[in-house]
C-alpha cells in the first residue's frame, strides 16, 4: 500500500492537483480511501452520519486509536474535515469520530469493485455497482429479485467473498431531460436551456482553453459524445454552440457498451451574450429529502450565490445543493460515490450507456433539470462546486438523484476555471 500511495503521489504532484499545505489532493475518492489506509493500514471506509460524527471502519477499532484516526484523516484531507458537514441547516461545529468494527481493508474493496463492475452489470436487469463506503463492503443494485443468484454466481466465479457483496432491489436509473424555461440574463448557473435534445439546466460557467461557456448534460446535445455544434438557447435567445463533448468509448462484454466518466459537454457562449463566471441563481427557498420541489423563483436582493472553492468529489453523507431549472432549489445527503451505473434507455450509436464513478444523493430532480449544478452550500451566499446532475431512480419520496463530480468533468473536458 505505500508504493501504491507513492505512485499516487507522484502522478498528483505531475498533475498539479496539491492541497493548501503541499500535500496531494486526491482526484477522486477511491485515491482518498488509498491515502488514508497508507497511513490506517487497517482502515475500511468511512461516511458522515446524520448527526454529522465521522463514522470509520477498521479491522482493529479500539477506542483508544481515535487520536491516530483523527490525525490521519487531516493529514490527507485537511483540518476541515472535521468541521465541513455544518452548515446553517445543521447544528454543531466539530465531528466526532465513531470506529467500527471492519471485515476488508479499503484496497481489497477497490479491487473486488474493479473486478466485479463489468460483469454485474452486463447482466440485464442490474443498474448500479458501488463500493459502499457504509457498509464496508460493496453493493449491487438490480431490478429482479431472479437475479441474485445470478450476481451470486458471478462474485463467486472471481473469488470475491459473498458476505463482501450486498444485493438490493432498485428501480431503473433513467436521464432527466424535455422542459422549457423562462429568459434569465445574465446567465448563471441553474437557468433553463433548450437544444434540440430539448429542455436541461446550465450548469456553470467557466473558461476552457481560452473560451467563455458552459458546463450541461452530454445527453443534452444533439448527439452525445460528438461535437455537431448544437445550440443552446434560453427561452428562445441563443446563448451558444457545443464545442467539446468527449467520445464515448466501447466497453463491457464483446465492447456492447457506450462508457463515460461523466455526463458533460462545454458550450462556448456566442460573442456578446452576457454571463457571470462562479455564480449560480439563487431563489427564494429550499426543500430537503421528500419535502417537493424548492422555488424556482431568483430572489429580488440575493440573486446569485458565487463559487468560492471547487470540490472535486463527495464523501458519503456529505450534504449537497442543486439548482435545477423543473424543481428548483433543493438538497438531500450523499449515500452512492464513485458507483459505475447504467443509464436506461440511453444508447450512444446503438449501444446501452454506463457511467463510471458517479455520485447519488436524495435532492429531489426531475425532467428539465438535467445539468444542474450539484454544490455544496456555506450558509450564506457563498457555495463550493461539486458538478453536474444528469437523472435518477424511483420517484416522490424515494427518489435518489445522481451527478457526474468535477473531477471527473475536469478530467473529460479539460481544466476549467469555474470562479
Amino acid at each position: 500500500m505505500r508504493k501504491m500511495a507513492f505512485l499516487l503521489l507522484g502522478l498528483l504532484l505531475l498533475t498539479g492537483f496539491l492541497g493548501a499545505d503541499g500535500g496531494a489532493q486526491p482526484r477522486t475518492i477511491h485515491e482518498a480511501f488509498i491515502l488514508i489506509e497508507d497511513c490506517l493500514g487497517d482502515f475500511g471506509g468511512f461516511y458522515f452520519d446524520e448527526r454529522g460524527n465521522i463514522n470509520v471502519y477498521l479491522l482493529k477499532p479500539a477506542p483508544a486509536r481515535v487520536r491516530e484516526v483523527e490525525a490521519c484523516l487531516v493529514r490527507v484531507l485537511g483540518q476541515g474535515v472535521l468541521t465541513e458537514f455544518f452548515s446553517g441547516r445543521v447544528d454543531g461545529r466539530r465531528s466526532a469520530i465513531i470506529l467500527h468494527q471492519g471485515q476488508f481493508v479499503m484496497s481489497d474493496l477497490i479491487k473486488y469493485f474493479g473486478e466485479l463492475a463489468d460483469p454485474v452489470l452486463d447482466l440485464e436487469g442490474a443498474h448500479f455497482v458501488d463500493l459502499d463506503e457504509r457498509r464496508n463492503g460493496l453493493e449491487v443494485g438490480v431490478s429482479d429479485r431472479a437475479l441474485f443468484d445470478k450476481v451470486r454466481e458471478v462474485v463467486g466465479g472471481l473469488g470475491i467473498p459473498q458476505e463482501a457483496v450486498h444485493i438490493k432491489l432498485t428501480d431503473p436509473i433513467s436521464v432527466d431531460v424535455l422542459d422549457l424555461g423562462d429568459r434569465v440574463r445574465p446567465a448563471v448557473g441553474g437557468i433553463r436551456i433548450t437544444s434540440a435534445a430539448g429542455g436541461c439546466t446550465l450548469g456553470f460557467s467557466a473558461r476552457l482553453d481560452g473560451m467563455w461557456g458552459f458546463v450541461t448534460n452530454s445527453h443534452c446535445t444533439a448527439v452525445p459524445g460528438s461535437v455537431t455544434g448544437t445550440v443552446f438557447s434560453n427561452s428562445g435567445a441563443r446563448l451558444g454552440a457545443e464545442v467539446r463533448d468527449p467520445t464515448y468509448s466501447r466497453c463491457g462484454f464483446l465492447w456492447r457498451r457506450a462508457c463515460r466518466d461523466s455526463d458533460s459537454a462545454f458550450v462556448r457562449y456566442d460573442s456578446g451574450v452576457d454571463f457571470r463566471l462562479g455564480e449560480i441563481a439563487r431563489t427564494t427557498f429550499w426543500r430537503g429529502p421528500c419535502a417537493g420541489s424548492g422555488s424556482t423563483t431568483v430572489h429580488a436582493t440575493y440573486s446569485t450565490m458565487k463559487i468560492v472553492r471547487d470540490r472535486l468529489f463527495p464523501f458519503s453523507g456529505w450534504m449537497v445543493d442543486k439548482m435545477g431549472a423543473t424543481t428548483g432549489w433543493t438538497y438531500g445527503f450523499v449515500d452512492r460515490t464513485c458507483a459505475t451505473v447504467n443509464v436506461a434507455d440511453a444508447t450512444v450509436d446503438g449501444r446501452p450507456v454506463r457511467l463510471i464513478c458517479q455520485d447519488r444523493a436524495n435532492y429531489t430532480g426531475a425532467s428539465g433539470d438535467s445539468g444542474s449544478p450539484v454544490f455544496v452550500w456555506n450558509s450564506d451566499y457563498s457555495v463550493e462546486l461539486l458538478g453536474v446532475h444528469w437523472g435518477g431512480a424511483d420517484t416522490g419520496c424515494s427518489r435518489r438523484s445522481w451527478f457526474s463530480n468535477l473531477g471527473n468533468i475536469i478530467d473529460e473536458l479539460g481544466r476549467l476555471t469555474t470562479h
